[in-house]
């Protein structure tokens, strides 16, 4: 799951954060082809007194569209197998299917009740 942050509805634009235990901005690899994860939210630089590694603004800025039915498209992006796991990879021209919905983090187990 991914959020998105810094939208821009005039170039139907934004970056993404992968939704994970380090909530980093994804970013391109230095390959120039894959898409990683780059430094999370809890991320310190070394000997540092808690100044934190991650730059949103280092998030790759994807692309959005809209097809004529009304489905949203991101551009120039696609599943590539590499090893023995799909990544997402930027892919000149190519396009996947945006599928959004409201997203409603559960809270952490120690919250959950007991129901009997």
């Amino acid at each position: 799951a991914f959020t998105f942050y810094d939208g821009d509805p005039t170039t139907s634009s934004a970056r993404l954060a992968a939704w994970d235990e380090a909530r980093g901005p994804m970013v391109l690899s230095a390959d120039g082809r894959t898409f990683i994860r780059d430094k999370g939210f809890w991320d310190i630089k070394p000997g540092s007194a808690g100044n934190g590694e991650m730059r949103p603004s280092d998030g790759w800025v994807f692309k959005f569209m809209t097809m004529e039915s009304g489905a949203r498209q991101v551009a120039d992006v696609a599943w590539s197998l590499e090893g023995d796991a799909e990544q997402l990879v930027r892919s000149e021209g190519s396009s996947l299917d945006l599928i959004a919905h409201a997203f409603s983090p559960q809270p952490p187990s120690s919250q959950l009740g007991t129901f009997v």
